[in-house]
């Protein structure tokens, strides 16, 4: 335990990795994709684009900074594995219903795996049939995933295998061995058109952090004959996009 006196905690946080902080996987994703490494970087932004950003987090993103987050220090617990569960009110036999019911449970667990940026090493496919029997495979991957299609394509071939002729009361997905998932860089050219007034405040943000020229836009210039020699970059002016 560290012990700090009053005014003391903005210099110790200013250099504290993001992902050290108190706060939710998502928000230290995006933080991370945008560039944001330590925690004194927040200060240069305003609190406007983070509660606009990060919602309710957002609101309390720069308290937490600042060292002015009130809230009880608890212990932190990392997670080790996820668990989806599926109980049936009557037994259920190998077929379409089973079939059915295990690709929903994964469809289910790889959403609360993409949900903290995770990949499972480990995936392990548990029966408990008709009478107390407990069966269970273990799939072991060779590169880590969160892909339900990926991840059904291993699975199909233990369901009949685990479940046999005995009918199946409760049926389990245990995703272990975590891991992060490889991230992309979004870009502004891929999808639908952004709505101006976003785009305009997120060059504002950008061009308050790093000056005016940071964001450029091409522009066609006239005469030119090499293609390198037909358009220029000109700093980018949000009013006037």
């Amino acid at each position: 335990m560290l012990a700090f006196e009053d005014g003391e905690e903005r210099a110790f946080l200013r250099d504290l990795p993001v992902g050290r902080l108190s706060l939710s996987a998502a928000v230290v994703r995006k933080l991370q994709l945008f560039g944001i490494a330590r925690a004194g970087e927040l200060l240069h932004l305003p609190a406007g684009a983070l509660e606009a950003q990060f919602g309710k987090e957002g609101q309390a993103l720069l308290e937490i900074v600042r060292g002015e987050d009130n809230r009880d220090v608890e212990q932190w617990k990392g997670v080790r594995e996820i668990v989806r569960t599926r109980c049936f009110d009557a037994p259920v036999g190998h077929g379409g219903e089973l079939l059915e019911a295990t690709r929903g449970l994964l469809e289910a667990l790889c959403r609360g795996l993409q949900a903290q940026w995770q990949c499972c090493g480990c995936l392990a496919l548990t029966f408990i049939l008709e009478g107390g029997e407990v069966k269970q495979e273990d799939l072991h991957l060779k590169e880590p995933s969160s892909s339900p299609e990926v991840l059904w394509r291993r699975l199909m071939p233990c369901i009949e295998w685990l479940a046999g002729a005995i009918s199946v009361e409760e049926l389990r997905l245990t995703a272990s061995d975590l891991c992060s998932a490889p991230g992309t860089q979004s870009s502004f050219l891929d999808g639908p058109r952004r709505a101006t007034a976003q785009f305009n405040e997120a060059v504002g943000v950008l061009q308050q952090r790093y000056g005016r020229d940071v964001v450029k836009k091409v522009v066609a210039r006239r005469g030119g004959r090499l293609p390198e020699e037909r358009f220029s970059f000109v700093p980018c002016d949000p009013e006037k996009r």
